[in-house]
C-alpha cells in the first residue's frame, strides 16, 4: 500500500509540473500575442483592415514587418491577405514561414504550415498555367511574324508589277501620241483644199491611184493605159499652168487657146473611154448618175468632164455614202457636180 502511494504522488507532482509549464508556455504566448497587438503600426492596419480598406491593410502589416520584424502576428496578417486577396502565394508562403520561425508553438503555427502546402500547390498551377499561355502567345507572335513576312513578299511583287504596267502605259501612251500625229498628217495630205491652198505642191495620182478599180470589174489596165493617162496629165498642166518663162498670154489668146485644150482631150487616146462615150460628153452634165460594172471615180470623171482629175470633186459631193478610198459600188446613185 505504502508502494502504491508514493507512485500516486509521483505522478501528482508530474502533472502539477507539466501543468505549470505549458501554463507558463501559454503565459509567455500570450505576452507575447498582447505585445503584437499593442504595437501602434499594428494597430493601425488592423483598423483599416477593419474598416474594408485592404490594400491599405496591406501596406500598414508591410509596414509593421519592416519596422517590427519580429512581430509574428503582423506576418500571419499579411501572409493571409496576400493568399486570399492578392493571389501573391509565394509571397503569402515567405511570411507563413517567418512566422512558423517567430512562433513554432503556436496554435496557429499548424494552421501556417497547412495554409503553406496550399499555397505551393496553387503557386504551381499558375506557374503550369502561365508558362502554356506564354507559349501559346509565343506560337501566335511567330505566326504573326511569318505572316507579315509573306505579306512583305507580296507588296514586293505587287509593286514591281505595278512599276512595269506604268512603263507599258508610259510607253502606249507615246505611241498612241505619236499615231494622232501621223493622222493628222494624213488627215492633212489627203486634204483637198489643203494641198491646193499650196502652191508649190502638185497633185498628180500615184500609179496606184490610177490603178484603183473595182474588185468585181475583172479588168487590169495595162502600162501602155497607163502611160496614155500621164501624157493626159502632162497636157493638162501645161494647158491650166503655162511657163514661167513665157510671156503672159493676151486676153484673145486664151480665148483662142481654149478650145484647143479641149480638142487635146479629144484627139488624146483615152482608154477609159468608148467611143459612144466621147459623143455623150459633149452633152449637158447630168445632175446623178447609176454606177455601172466596171466604173471607178476617174472613169466616172472622164466619161463625164473629158478628165479623171475631177474624180476628187465627185468623191467630195457624195462624201457621205462614198468611201474615203474612193470605191464605189455597182447600183450606187451619186451625184455629179
Amino acid at each position: 500500500m505504502k508502494r502504491r502511494s508514493e507512485l500516486s504522488a509521483s505522478m501528482f507532482a508530474c502533472c502539477v509540473a507539466l501543468t505549470a509549464f505549458f501554463g507558463c508556455r501559454q503565459a509567455e504566448m500570450s505576452v507575447s500575442d498582447r505585445a503584437d497587438r499593442a504595437s501602434r503600426h499594428y494597430a493601425a492596419a488592423m483598423a483599416e483592415l477593419q474598416a474594408g480598406r485592404i490594400d491599405s491593410a496591406i501596406k500598414g502589416f508591410q509596414d509593421v514587418v519592416h519596422a517590427e520584424p519580429g512581430n509574428g502576428n503582423a506576418h500571419f496578417q499579411l501572409a493571409a491577405l496576400l493568399e486570399d486577396v492578392k493571389k501573391d502565394y509565394l509571397g503569402a508562403m515567405i511570411h507563413y514561414r517567418l512566422y512558423c520561425l517567430i512562433r513554432p508553438e503556436s496554435d496557429k503555427a499548424a494552421v501556417a504550415l497547412d495554409r503553406i502546402k496550399g499555397c505551393e500547390t496553387r503557386y504551381a498551377v499558375d506557374a503550369m498555367t502561365k508558362a502554356g499561355v506564354e507559349s501559346k502567345i509565343s506560337a501566335e507572335l511567330e505566326a504573326l511574324r511569318a505572316e507579315h513576312r509573306e505579306c512583305g513578299k507580296k507588296l514586293a511583287k505587287v509593286s514591281d508589277e505595278l512599276a512595269m504596267a506604268n512603263r507599258k502605259i508610259a510607253s502606249l501612251e507615246k505611241t498612241v501620241e505619236m499615231k494622232a500625229k501621223m493622222l493628222e498628217k494624213a488627215k492633212g495630205i489627203a486634204d483637198d483644199s489643203s494641198v491646193a491652198a499650196s502652191p508649190k505642191k502638185s497633185l498628180r495620182p500615184t500609179d496606184a491611184q490610177l490603178l484603183d478599180d473595182d474588185d468585181d470589174g475583172g479588168r487590169r489596165i495595162s502600162s501602155s493605159e497607163i502611160k496614155s493617162l500621164r501624157a493626159m496629165l502632162d497636157e493638162d498642166e501645161r494647158t491650166a499652168k503655162p511657163s514661167s518663162l513665157s510671156s503672159a498670154p493676151s486676153q484673145d489668146d486664151s480665148k483662142e487657146q481654149q478650145p484647143k485644150a479641149a480638142t487635146a482631150w479629144n484627139t488624146v487616146d483615152n482608154p477609159f473611154m468608148k467611143k459612144d462615150d466621147r459623143k455623150e460628153q459633149k452633152r449637158t452634165i447630168p445632175e446623178t448618175y447609176t454606177v455601172e460594172e466596171g466604173d471607178t471615180l476617174m472613169r466616172i470623171s472622164a466619161k463625164f468632164y473629158g478628165t479623171n482629175r475631177k474624180w476628187r470633186d465627185i468623191r467630195e459631193a457624195n462624201k457621205t455614202i462614198i468611201s474615203p478610198d474612193g470605191r464605189v459600188r455597182v447600183g450606187q446613185v451619186i451625184k455629179l457636180p
